[in-house]
């Protein structure tokens, strides 16, 4: 009898048009992201050595203006400092032009260390972007450590990491949207029309019923994960490579950073994904059964996620222990699983395993009131 119940819900999700729009919209969407990441990535590529030019002819025009006016010994070492910069800058972009990538990465390592040696001595002011300068370089060696290219550009392409920046676009309004769309027409529909208190009529066990819809709902949740996932690491992969499984990623903590690899961060992005998923489904199903109206369910679900994300960005360190308590603050998949949202808050509650645990005790709540509303609705038709 579940496989009956089962194919009846699938067939009633066959026919919802707005699924296959959406299926439509994120394969084109991953299509087009991909061609812009790409497009920008070698585009970007291909004018660092222009930009490294630009840098040596103003630091070329310092020591001009340095030796025309040579009184102290700080004049004298600042004067040695820019000439070892322009140097450095001089052989970077050689490199560049001969598409030596590994060297070049070694030269820009090389200046960034002598500019955060400078500031560390006093004879530079310290900069707001210290602290990032000094995570970029840790970053830049661990690169060069495992032989790795060093992608200097924000666009993604190689398979790991752009399925991982596909879930930076998609989240955390994208796909929620989208999924809440889909399954409060699978889960509400019969709840809406009444239907619903007629099937708990049937000699069948009212959990079994919704069980059907649900898992039909957690069915269409994991189709648009694998078709982002699956599509985004295949038209990356081809075109740019899929060997790139270890390549480091820094992520942020409350101490300072630490590295884990690409492919720790996709599988820690899936299993965040995918509670996230499952939460919204039994979220979806409380307050179906409480509303009885799916234009209400979502607009709650999606103010709750508005409302969190507002609350993320305006609430400082001291205020925000509680948020880690509320799973919607899960839903930034990738700060979380880089820990931007650990250093934004400095607490050490908002990781990936907090996440995971956190939307799945929701999970198990709403499971529970669920489960209370199905038994306790009264056997009668609407009216």
């Amino acid at each position: 009898m579940i496989n009956l119940l089962l194919k009846f819900e699938l067939k009633k999700v066959l026919k919802q048009k707005v699924v296959y729009v959406i299926l439509f919209i994120l394969i084109a969407a991953t299509s087009m992201f991909y061609a812009i990441h790409n497009n920008q990535y070698h585009m970007l590529e291909r004018g660092l050595a222009e930009e490294q030019v630009l840098n040596n002819t103003e630091v070329q025009r310092v020591i001009d203006e340095t030796k025309l006016d040579i009184e102290t010994e700080k004049d004298r070492q600042n004067l040695a400092s820019e000439e070892k910069l322009l140097q450095l800058g001089v052989e970077r972009v050689a490199a560049l032009n001969a598409n030596d990538s590994k060297t070049a990465l070694q030269l820009e390592m090389l200046m960034e260390e002598h500019r955060i040696e400078e500031i560390t001595s006093g004879r530079q002011d310290r900069s707001p972007d210290f602290q990032e300068l000094e995570t970029d370089l840790a970053l830049k060696k661990e690169i060069a450590k495992k032989g790795y290219e060093y992608n200097s550009t924000m666009f993604s392409v190689w398979g790991p990491d752009f399925s991982v920046n596909m879930m930076r676009y998609m989240f955390p309004y994208f796909l929620p949207f989208c999924f809440i769309l889909v399954i409060t027409g699978v889960l509400g529909s019969d709840i809406e029309t009444g239907k619903w208190r007629f099937l708990t009529t049937l000699p069948l066990k009212k959990s079994r019923i919704m069980g059907a819809k649900k898992f039909v709902a957690y069915g269409i949740g994991f189709v648009f994960i694998a078709v982002l996932f699956l599509l985004s690491f295949f038209i990356a992969g081809t075109v740019n490579g899929y060997s790139y499984s270890d390549y480091p990623v820094l992520v942020k903590d409350v101490t300072g950073y630490h590295f884990i690899t690409i492919t720790k961060q996709l599988l820690q992005v899936i299993l965040l994904v995918s509670a996230a998923m499952y939460f919204i489904v039994n979220l979806t199903t409380v307050l179906l059964l409480l509303f009885k109206n799916t234009v209400i369910t979502m607009i709650v679900e999606l103010v709750l996620l508005i409302i969190t994300q507002q609350l993320t960005q305006r609430f400082e360190a001291v205020e925000a222990t509680w948020l880690a308590f509320n799973p919607f603050i899960y839903f930034n998949i990738v700060d979380i699983t880089e820990g931007n949202i650990v250093d934004h808050f400095k607490s050490a509650y908002f990781t990936t395993g907090t996440g995971i645990l956190v939307l799945l005790a929701s999970s198990i709540i709403c499971l529970i009131i669920s489960r209370f509303l199905v038994n306790s609705e009264r056997l009668v038709l609407k009216a």
